[in-house]
């Protein structure tokens, strides 16, 4: 037995593989050999060149086998008869995954075994991926106001079908003539957040995303946004402007509410107090701060601020939800029902709807009437897909014993 192999080498405007080729030499059995393990590579060319060295005293024809699915399906692809020159030329019609085998034929036209479809396995496969990867910014939009003089994190997302483990680069550029810095911490995955350092000064800025896929093909993102001073020494009329308090303000209920997630509710009753000292009447701030004293028991204060935020935001589902549930707490039954109907009726999804109708469902097991919490209850069930539906069908189940 002889040795061909197809051989690797750069080339202008085409993009090579390795294949190694074993052949059998006249009187051989002709079997198919086992093939070496498949290598696999990327390219974004649009012409392939498979250059390969063999014994051309001997030869008469040579093949080139190829198959678009891993070796289920083989076709014959080109033919070569003397003089050979080396190499085949080819061009992939789309994107893909391509594999190859070559089979020589000697002048006694004894042959290699032909691939089989199904059978035989790609001696090396090649992903031909001309399309560049999507990047997206989910964190900041577009010519959003940002504050400055903190941490901030940038969220992002980048799909294509050939990305490698970390293909993801961040730089952020503060002002309109400065330098480009990279963010900490990369080259980044396909999809996460990384915190950038803000300077604390009025300036627009500018993230950029660039991402590559194992092909070579990159793609760029580019979001501009403005950063506002948290501090403004210098200008005190900085830290008094509409919108710098008002961003100053969210920025502190932001900060609550990961308090209260966490269970530390001195600490976010402390951050909603910060924010109302800034905006009195920010709406979310003062009906957070009841949610905290409502999870404390303190009912009676909680309804002071669930009650204030209601009439801020008649219409929001979820400020009428909780005062509901302090009157409930209170035992002040027809205004806890009044307020989940008009949580229901300004419900802005299913996962409110079943929140508004369990709650009502539990007033009227209290009023002792049943049919209308079964009612509310096989309501909660037709929604399908949502926390309460299991109880809700467990309550149904128990009262029909």
């Amino acid at each position: 037995m002889s040795r061909s192999a197809f051989s690797c080498r750069n080339r202008i405007g085409c993009a090579c593989i390795g294949l190694i080729l074993l052949w059998t030499s006249p009187g051989a059995s002709g079997q198919d050999p086992t093939p070496p393990q498949t290598p696999q590579q990327f390219t974004r060319k649009s012409e392939l060149k498979l250059t390969y060295t063999a014994n051309e005293a001997s030869l008469s024809r040579i093949r080139l086998w190829t198959t678009w699915d891993r070796g289920r399906t083989w076709k014959i692809e080109k033919e070569q008869t003397g003089p050979f020159p080396g190499y085949f030329l080819y061009r992939p019609d789309r994107d893909g995954v391509f594999g190859f085998r070559a089979q020589s034929i000697d002048l006694a036209n004894n042959s290699e075994a032909a691939p089989i479809s199904g059978v035989t396995p790609p001696i090396a496969l090649i992903v031909v991926d001309r399309t560049p990867p999507s990047p997206r910014l989910f964190k900041p939009l577009e010519n959003s106001q940002v504050l400055g003089g903190r941490s901030y994190s940038v969220w992002w997302e980048v799909r294509d079908a050939y990305l490698s483990e970390k293909p993801v680069t961040i730089k952020l550029r503060v002002g309109e003539s400065g330098t480009w810095e990279s963010v900490p911490g990369g080259p980044f995955p396909p999809r996460g957040k990384a915190a950038v350092e803000l300077p604390d000064l009025h300036s627009p800025a500018e993230i950029e995303i660039t991402c590559s896929d194992r092909a070579g093909n990159r793609a760029r993102l580019l979001r501009r946004f403005n950063i506002i001073p948290l501090h403004d020494p210098s200008n005190p009329q900085a830290s008094t402007s509409p919108d710098n308090k008002l961003l100053r303000a969210q920025e502190y209920c932001r900060e609550g509410q990961r308090f209260f997630r966490e269970g530390r509710y001195e600490n976010a009753v402390a951050s909603y107090q910060k924010a109302l000292d800034i905006e009195p009447q920010l709406a979310v701030a003062i009906h957070d701060l009841g949610v905290v004293h409502f999870h404390r028991a303190d009912y009676v204060q909680a309804f002071s601020y669930l009650q204030k935020a209601r009439k801020l935001k008649p219409k929001n589902a979820k400020f009428s939800l909780y005062l509901g549930r302090a009157y409930f707490k209170m035992n002040r039954l027809q205004q806890a029902l009044q307020e989940f109907e008009s949580s229901l009726d300004h419900a802005q999804n299913e996962y409110q709807k079943a929140e508004a109708l369990w709650d009502a469902a539990r007033v009227f097991q209290r009023l002792g009437r049943g049919p209308e919490a079964r009612r509310r209850w096989r309501r909660i069930i037709e929604i399908g897909n949502n926390p309460r539906a299991v109880p809700a069908r467990y309550e149904l189940e128990k009262a029909s014993k």
